[in-house]
């Protein structure tokens, strides 16, 4: 699909890529949501081509479920190690959705996250479960389909999702990173084996911190995410899975970023055009020349939370798919409901 032809300047950014806060104070601060971060006549909301109005809506979501006061309830899970994950309900009333906040400081520029988060070399690193990640069509240089695909670990279904991808800059130089499920003639729900599960939306938003001479030195990450996994697990799988799968991923993403990068990726990174001007290039890419930074072997360990969930959620779903078939009324074997 053509790019929107929607004016594209840049929006102007103060000092030090429009950081708003300095590296002592922005772990603490959040997005102030009352109102929209971004302007009605900014072009980068005609961005998602046909998915724009459900893009702008994830978007809207996004925006109130990063606040305290949202309507989600958030509650503090845990605090560990540098990463707090806050609990909460769906925005839509539904029970069976994951629904969950992160918030840290890592300790490398914007840049470098977004590029970590985007690449599919690294994806499969800091998310774990995640099989594979296809792009399906490229909607503008801001926006992207893509057809995700998470593992099964018998008895448990595979799952996959089919979403579109954006990202915008905002005024004050955050990176806001929206997705949500959405229906695509090339991917359609599989029949058998992997249910399709459905993201009402899950974004990220990436502020730079910067140290009083106005130097970039780390960035304040802030994620949420609301999902619904389909099949059966029960409530206390759901509620352990929404703490773990939401504390693990940024988690791995601190890790990368703040420690096993390659010295000369990150310089490599470094060079990338600054936002703005990808903004106003209208380029899909901040490399140079188009290319994309090779993904170093880094290597994440297994935390015990997580094989405690599979080991849980396996059990889970083999008692719940034995007590289906012993009922009378349980559907054909080859009906996958796990």
């Amino acid at each position: 699909m053509a790019a929107t032809t929607a004016s594209s300047s840049a929006p102007a950014l103060p000092a030090a890529a429009g950081a708003a806060a300095t590296a002592e104070s922005a772990s603490a601060a959040s997005p102030d949501v009352s109102k929209s971060v971004f302007a009605a006549s900014d072009p980068q909301l005609a961005a998602g081509g046909r998915y724009n109005k459900q893009l702008n809506t994830a978007l809207d979501l996004l925006q109130e479920m990063m606040t305290p006061t949202s309507k989600c309830n958030w509650k503090l899970a845990s605090s560990k190690k540098g990463v707090e994950v806050f609990t909460g309900t769906a925005p839509d009333g539904n029970v069976k959705a994951l629904t969950a906040k992160t918030h840290t400081r890592i300790n490398a520029s914007p840049r470098v996250v977004y590029e970590v988060l985007t690449h599919p070399g690294y994806r499969l690193k800091v998310d774990s479960m995640l099989k594979s990640e296809e792009r399906v069509e490229l909607l503008d240089f801001q926006s992207y389909v893509a057809h995700i695909c998470y593992k099964g670990i018998w008895p448990v279904s595979a799952r996959d999702f089919c979403v579109i991808f954006n990202w915008k800059l905002a005024p004050d130089g955050a990176i806001w990173v929206t997705t949500c499920s959405v229906e695509h003639e090339k991917v359609p729900p599989k029949k058998k084996k992997v249910i399709r599960a459905q993201m009402l939306v899950a974004g990220y938003v990436l502020t730079p911190c910067v140290d009083k001479d106005g130097n970039v030195v780390a960035t304040d990450l802030k994620s949420v995410s609301c999902v619904d996994m389909g099949g059966k697990l029960t409530k206390q799988i759901r509620e352990m899975a929404n703490k773990i799968k939401a504390r693990s991923s940024t988690a791995n993403l601190k890790k990368i970023c703040e420690g096993k990068l390659p010295k000369e990726e990150v310089a490599a990174y470094e060079k990338y055009d600054s936002f703005q001007d990808q903004l106003a290039a209208r380029k899909p890419s901040g490399s140079p020349d188009g290319t994309r930074v090779a993904a170093a072997d880094v290597v994440i360990e297994e935390n015990e939370d997580a094989m405690a969930l599979a080991a849980a959620a396996g059990k889970s779903e083999a008692e719940e798919a034995s007590a289906s078939a012993a009922s009378p009324a349980a559907e054909p074997a080859s009906s996958s409901s796990s």
